[in-house]
């Protein structure tokens, strides 16, 4: 009894679960007033070619594209005498035709509406299935309903089956009349008394009587044969939605939708179910269409809007206790799963498995020897023919995911990996022994590509071989966190992440990021699977996108810049758009060529060669234009004013397919050569100030994954000139220009010939000035030279009249205190006077002398290649006498190897003035002479133990230097002045530069730097 009942609750789950499936075909949308319709009576629809839905409501006739509502009202279109419309038909020339409930008609062309200038029809005058031609409805001449009554033709509705433009089938009470234009051609005799209305299958005229039958009318006989019905068919209650225009009837029969057909012989019909649970419950249904391109079905009702059913691609499955979020499955069969509760999962039922599993861990996994891998807790199983073996236990851990590779497999928990061979484990690595630490290292997913596993952790993506040690040792290739999808391809492997989207891992782990899409929902991207139509499906937080997967091989090798998605969510019937990821595995690909992916609520099963490249590849259309608020015609050329500011271009495209989908650009030549997306959701291009001139509106809409699937539009744009920038205005101001630079020219020539008179007399004035100057020059030149006589006579004096005697006095003073050995210690002592001050003014002689030529530009720089040694070797030479008589030493210390390049006479005049100071200012003392090298420089020092030199003195000897303005000879002087002034000015001349540093009472040290 027991079984019994359970078998009873399983067979009744079973066909809930079927009956749910068979729902599911189609996604419903229901639109009304709360979002967006204007009105919930909606009378009458039609699908265009453009894929427009257009619908007849009590305020206005709408335009629907998929997404957004348009209305054409009296509001907006003061022609139109009423806001009621009533019906929609299409013409067999392809016209489509509307009328007002006071008879006024319309023709829907393209995205707009056109009056029709006939006179109006009856009013509140319905047709039903559809009319001729406008020409014929007009004809009629109706000014009410009485025509139709004295024709014996049924007036509400008139069923009409047109034949062509001129010749049609109408419904009369008794009979059924064949038209051409308002002329009878010929009337048959109907098969009941009462006929309800006509339709069509397979161009076959079909009559249904209020008795619920159906006749099939054969002309070629004059004969209407009765139909075998199906048995969905019932008296009574089963209503016919048939139009002109659209192939099979579709009526109702128990809230169920069915499209009729006929077999060959016309007489037999039968049924296919389209819906198996109409979402209509309680509002009467006007009119349902079904557009078979498009696999659109669209339902009008008196009360509640309109319904859209779009096909469902996905079913969804939950079973009772699966709540865990994880979700996890392996595939059993061609087209039945195993879930992690032991649930056999198939298309149409949910059976219980022959597996004992009830796990909530993230592992489910099956090997190629059939045995099914599951964990519990710490401890990881095996199970075939319901026997569990425990594999591993890692204490005080969950396991993360299972890979299996030809012999090994792998197996990761949230601090280790383990790599097991015969169901044992032979190489084993541990991240860290803190779980918390290890947790960011343990791999999410593992595979094999180029002879090494790679594997996604939290952290990164890692590499490592198994090597012949059986040890493992990661290596970290890239910091992309959270991986938790790899998929190995030819030459790339492909990855997913839950923050950073996906990317690409080339074979020398070069990393390359995909473009996320509008909205980045991929960048919490799952998995990645390959259909047979080459496209990539990607599995996301927020719904399941697909792209081509040559596209993402011309990304990867930089042929594109762009990667195009298309969106699916729950616009195409997903229950739950969060799928899940980061369990093994979360998306099966079954060998019926279906698929089952983890989401969060349930498994979701579709199969991708059901689901078309759904892109919005309807014609694009220019809605309207709006120039500074006031609308425009619609041209493919648009004039504007000079001063007009704001230009708004509205696109209208239909588009059934999720909204994401939709990529609209547009570029301005010569304005902006760049493609700028339209991102609002009315599809308005806003353009302000656009400068005068011809632009071409550029506007595409993908329509494709290549990179030329698109489909243009175009607008020429013409702006007029502003007044200043007009032609005429353009020579004006170029007339205006010339005007005022030739009266410019005009009064600058007065005015030169003024200036030039007056420089004429300014000229005369300075003439005979400057042949006062030149008078006056001539005397300076005279005086001038006679100056330069007189210091060239004074240079030859002091040379030959001052500093030669002056010498021989010294000369003479020396030889004779040392050759004299007969004076007295007095005489002796007036001698060296004379010698030490003879001494004196010879070097104070010759430093003027130096001096005068040095202002004349008689000393000449000749550098040669010279030996600092040996000039100062002469310089000890020459000064040693005084030297001996002031108890100095002279050492010279100078490296006899130098060579430098100098002017071997001024450096002569120099080192003799700073070492004769040396000796003059210092007693009983060494005078050291020595060379060094520093910054490339070559610097002769001469130190001395002497008395040093006052900061008085220092003062005056740095203003000569910096050549200031300051008594250089002034009482305190005691020679040194112009020997400084020498020395410093003789210096700059060879490129040298002289420091001094001293103090008082202990010495001086000079720095010739060369």
């Amino acid at each position: 009894m027991a079984y019994f009942i359970k078998k009873t609750i399983l067979i009744i789950i079973a066909l809930w679960v079927h009956t749910t499936l068979i729902a599911q075909h189609f996604a419903t949308f229901h639109y009304n007033q709360q979002n967006g319709l204007p009105q919930n009576s909606v009378i009458d629809l039609w699908f265009d070619q453009y894929n427009f839905l257009w619908l007849t409501t009590e305020s206005g006739l709408v335009r629907f594209d998929g997404h957004k509502f348009k209305t054409f009202e009296s509001a907006s279109i003061p022609q139109i005498d009423n806001d009621r419309f009533r019906w929609i038909h299409q013409t067999p020339n392809k016209q489509i035709i509307t009328s007002t409930s006071s008879g006024q008609l319309w023709r829907i062309y393209k995205t707009g509406i056109v009056a029709i200038k006939q006179p109006k029809l009856p009013k509140f005058h319905l047709f039903a299935r559809g009319i001729p031609s406008v020409k014929t409805l007009t004809d009629f001449k109706l000014l009410d309903n009485s025509y139709f009554r004295s024709k014996d033709i049924k007036e509400f509705p008139t069923s009409i089956i047109a034949i062509n433009n001129e010749e049609y089938y109408v419904l009369g009470r008794k009979y059924l009349y064949l038209m051409r234009g308002v002329n009878k051609l010929d009337s048959f005799v109907s098969p009941e008394e009462k006929m309800a209305t006509l339709f069509s299958i397979n161009n076959i005229v079909y009559v249904k009587s209020f008795g619920n039958n159906i006749y099939a009318f054969m002309p070629s006989k004059r004969t209407f044969t009765k139909c075998i019905l199906p048995k969905e068919f019932i008296k009574d209650t089963s209503t016919i939605y048939w139009k002109s225009g659209y192939s099979n009837p579709l009526f109702t029969f128990r809230n169920q939708l069915y499209t009729l057909h006929a077999e060959n012989d016309f007489t037999k019909l039968y049924s296919k179910e389209l819906i198996a649970d109409l979402p209509v419950k309680s509002a009467q249904i006007n009119q349902i269409i079904y557009n078979q391109h498009k696999n659109i079905i669209a339902i009008a009702t008196r009360t509640n809007g309109f319904y859209i059913l779009k096909t469902n691609f996905f079913s969804t499955h939950n079973c009772e206790g699966q709540n865990s979020g994880s979700y996890v499955q392996i595939a059993l069969s061609d087209s039945t799963i195993l879930d992690g509760h032991g649930h056999a999962i198939g298309d149409y039922k949910i059976n219980r498995s022959a597996y004992s599993i009830a796990t909530s861990e993230s592992i489910l996994y099956i090997d190629k020897f059939g045995k099914v891998w599951f964990a519990k807790g710490d401890t990881l199983f095996t199970q075939k023919n319901g026997i569990n073996n425990v594999i591993l236990i890692d204490k005080s851990t969950r396991y993360r995911t299972i890979f299996e590779h030809l012999d090994t497999i792998l197996v990761s928990s949230d601090k280790s990996i383990f790599a097991l061979h015969n169901y044992k484990v032979i190489a084993h690595y541990t991240f860290h022994p803190n779980i918390y630490v290890a947790e960011a290292f343990a791999p999410q997913y593992f595979t094999w590509f180029k002879n090494k596993y790679y594997y996604g952790a939290s952290n990164g993506v890692y590499t490592f071989q198994l090597n012949n040690q059986l040890s493992i040792t990661p290596k970290k290739i890239s910091t992309i966190p959270f991986v938790r999808y790899l998929k190995p391809c030819d030459n790339y492997v492909l990855g997913c992440s839950y923050g950073s989207g996906i990317f690409a891992i080339l074979g020398n782990d070069t990393i390359v990021h995909f473009p996320l899409d509008k909205q980045k929902h991929l960048a919490k991207s799952h998995n990645i699977l390959f259909d047979n139509s080459n496209r990539a499906f990607i599995s996301t937080n927020n719904g399941l996108f697909y792209t081509s997967k040559t596209g993402i091989e011309k990304y990867i090798y930089g042929k594109v810049n762009d990667l195009h998605y298309q969106y699916l969510n729950e616009n195409e019937g997903l229950k739950n758009v969060e799928f899940n990821g980061g369990i093994t595995e979360s998306c099966i690909k079954l060998t019926n060529g279906s698929v089952s992916y983890s989401n969060m609520g349930g498994f979701v099963r579709f199969n991708p060669a059901n689901i078309p490249n759904n892109f919005p590849d309807s014609t694009i259309f220019i809605d309207q234009i709006i120039i500074d608020g006031k609308e425009v015609a619609r041209t493919d050329s648009v004039l504007m004013k000079a001063n007009s500011e704001h230009l708004t271009v509205t696109i209208a495209a239909a588009y059934w397919g999720n909204p994401n989908n939709i990529r609209i650009d547009y570029k301005i030549n010569d304005y902006n050569n760049d493609w700028v997306p339209i991102a609002n959701e009315n599809n308005r291009i806003e353009l302000l100030n656009l400068p005068s001139g011809r632009h071409i509106l550029t506007i595409r809409k993908r329509i494709g994954f290549g990179e030329s699937d698109f489909d243009y539009v175009y607008v020429v744009l013409i702006k007029k000139p502003k007044f200043y920038e007009s032609i005429w205005f353009i020579l004006l101001v170029i007339t205006i220009t010339l005007g005022a630079i030739l009266g410019i020219i005009l009064i600058y020539n007065r005015r030169l010939r003024t200036q030039n008179m007056l420089l004429e007399n300014r000229v005369s004035e300075r003439t005979h000035e400057l042949e006062k100057s030149n008078h006056n020059l001539r005397e300076s030149e005279h005086e001038l030279l006679q100056s330069v006589n007189v210091k060239n006579k004074l240079i030859s004096i002091i040379s030959h009249d001052i500093v030669t005697p002056i010498k021989f006095i010294s000369i003479v003073s020396r030889n004779y205190k040392s050759s004299n050995e007969s004076m007295n210690t007095q005489e002796k002592e007036v001698i060296r006077e004379i010698h030490h001050t003879s001494q004196r003014l010879h070097e104070n002689a010759q430093n003027i002398l130096n001096w005068v030529r040095y202002q004349n530009n008689l000393i000449k720089v000749h550098p040669t290649k010279i030996s600092p040694y040996s000039i100062v070797e002469d310089t000890c030479d020459l000064l040693q006498e005084i030297a001996v008589s002031r108890k100095n030493t002279l050492i010279n210390n100078v490296v006899m190897d130098d060579i430098i390049q100098a002017d071997k006479t001024i450096l002569t005049i120099i080192v003799q003035n700073i070492i004769s100071n040396a000796v003059k200012y210092t007693h009983s003392s060494n005078i050291i002479i020595k060379s060094s090298s520093e910054n490339n420089k070559y610097i002769l020092s001469i130190v001395d133990n002497g008395q040093g030199i006052s900061n008085h003195n220092l003062t005056r000897i740095e203003s000569i230097r910096n050549k200031t303005k300051t008594n250089m000879f002034d009482d305190s002087a005691d020679g040194t002045g112009l020997g400084y002034i020498i020395i410093f000015e003789l210096a700059e001349m060879i490129g040298a530069t002289i420091n001094i540093e001293s103090s008082l009472e202990t010495g001086t040290s000079v720095h010739i730097s060369l």
